[in-house]
């Protein structure tokens, strides 16, 4: 843990205690930006330096005391000298010397990185299915918006919404028993995430249903991406062949928004099990 004093009225450092943070070299009397961009050098994460630096600035630290601010936070990624990484919470005082009225800054630094990455371990869990590892219906919803966000106005970007179901999937559990049918819905995930790129997003509606968001996907390469995904979801599994079949609508063609693309594919998904299962159908096509 550390503790660090700081004059904001004179711009000074008064007091350091801890090796939390280390100040390599660093005068005892330093002003505050000296400090944070010193600090921020030798052993904040790179990508959190900029924050750090903007956190510990005296202007914006006086500006929120004058207006009633007197606490803040920040959670940031420390390094040591074996280059580890480690999170870390700074909580900022401020508070005027009742003797002299000059304005303090008290800061304190503490080691958080179990709770952080228990945090994140947990959000992580929350965001994907156990037992696929595919995102979870909300999740695939929160990353689908994102792309869609960063479409809009674009006339160049072309997306293909997939609705994927396991063919007589009820069958395989009562035939094989329910054991079995969660080796197929691992295997037909493993397949399906070896056909996707790493800006593909899928994820599990739930049962035997996934959904697949492909991005920029040119026109003429449709069918062949639809076919080949088809093809690599199944699979053959104590004698009985898996298969699956794709519902599929097109973005801004179809929808520009997740209802209106989730309608469109789920209707297609019902032409291609009416055309006898394990094939695909786009929205509006005669395929």
């Amino acid at each position: 843990m550390n503790y660090i004093e700081f004059d904001l009225t004179e711009d000074y450092i008064e007091q350091s205690e801890g090796l939390l943070i280390d100040s390599i070299d660093m005068p005892q009397h330093s002003d505050m930006l000296h400090w944070a961009e010193h600090v921020s050098s030798k052993c904040i994460f790179e990508e959190d330096r900029m924050e750090f630096v903007s956190f510990f600035n005296r202007e914006r630290i006086l500006k929120h005391y004058y207006r009633g601010k007197k606490e803040a936070i920040i959670t940031f990624k420390r390094t040591d000298s074996n280059h580890g990484i480690f999170w870390t919470e700074a909580s900022i005082q401020i508070v005027p010397d009742p003797y002299s009225g000059v304005i303090k800054c008290f800061a304190l630094f503490k080691d958080v990185d179990d709770r952080k990455k228990e945090e994140i371990n947990l959000r992580r869990k929350s965001m994907y299915d156990s037992q696929t590892g595919m995102l979870r219906r909300e999740s695939f919803i929160d990353q689908f918006s994102i792309l869609l966000q960063k479409s809009m106005g674009s006339t160049d970007m072309h997306h293909l919404f997939i609705i994927l179901d396991i063919d007589d999937f009820k069958k395989i559990n009562d035939t094989l028993g329910h054991v079995a049918g969660d080796v197929v819905l691992k295997t037909v995930s493993s397949n399906l995430k070896s056909n996707l790129s790493d800006s593909d997003i899928l994820g599990r509606l739930g049962g035997d249903e996934f959904i697949i968001a492909l991005e920029d996907v040119k026109t003429i390469s449709i069918a062949s991406r639809l076919t080949s995904m088809q093809q690599a979801c199944g699979c053959n599994y104590q004698g009985m062949n898996v298969t699956c079949s794709l519902g599929a609508a097109a973005y801004p063609k179809d929808g520009i928004s997740f209802d209106e693309l989730y309608n469109k594919a789920d209707s297609a998904l019902y032409v291609a099990k009416a055309k006898g299962k394990a094939t695909y159908s786009i929205y509006g096509e005669k395929n």
